[in-house]
């Protein structure tokens, strides 16, 4: 996104957003043009073709604050589709995700849009809470994770404590060692220890 200085990336807490957008502050502007998403997507091009998925009423990514001309001119520079009234959600795992997927990647056994198409779907809050499966509140709803449609069925229901790296006890143990919040924190303590020291 080609936001202000102080735009909504810059201004956000979340680490996926506000942390790498602020390293490229560097480049904040070409001719005195915000550039830094112009320069993400172009840097992108180089490694391939890139599919947005965005609900209309993403809240994550801001969508709901970008009108019409705005997404015309994105869609000038990229292949974008909005999905409404979707919010901030895995869309890739649907149909029209896997039919761009597999133009991209040539799927070994899907390899067709007429054999995604005859694959079955699940949906994934009804799944959810058919397996039992341990998911925050915020995904289980219908405009963000719950309300997709995946390809595929008799999808399994992996419990929790085998997707985990670490043990209960040692994630607890560790905790403040291995989260973003403790990182940043350590960093911040850093950065002011460089200024003290070149002034």
């Amino acid at each position: 996104f080609d936001d202000a200085p102080v735009g909504y990336f810059d201004k956000g807490n979340k680490p996926c957003q506000s942390s790498p957008y602020h390293a490229l502050t560097p480049l904040l502007t070409i001719d005195g043009q915000p550039k830094r998403g112009f320069i993400l997507f172009l840097l992108n091009a180089q490694r391939g073709p890139l599919l947005l998925m965005n609900g209309q009423a993403d809240s994550v990514m801001d969508i709901a604050h970008h009108d019409a001309a705005w997404f015309a001119a994105l869609r000038a520079r990229l292949t974008a589709t909005c999905t409404d009234p979707a919010s901030h959600r895995t869309s890739w795992v649907n149909r029209d995700g896997l039919h761009w997927l597999n133009a991209q990647l040539h799927f070994a056994f899907w390899n067709t849009d007429a054999k995604i198409d005859a694959q079955g779907t699940t949906h994934i809050s009804t799944w959810i809470t058919a397996n039992h499966v341990t998911i925050s509140p915020n995904y289980f709803r219908e405009d963000r994770e719950g309300g997709l449609d995946a390809v595929g069925t008799g999808l399994p229901g992996i419990p929790r404590a085998a997707l985990m790296v670490l043990p209960d006890a040692d994630w607890l143990r560790l905790k403040d060692q291995l989260i973003y919040e403790s990182w940043a924190a350590k960093t911040m303590a850093a950065e002011k220890l460089v200024v003290s020291a070149l002034h």
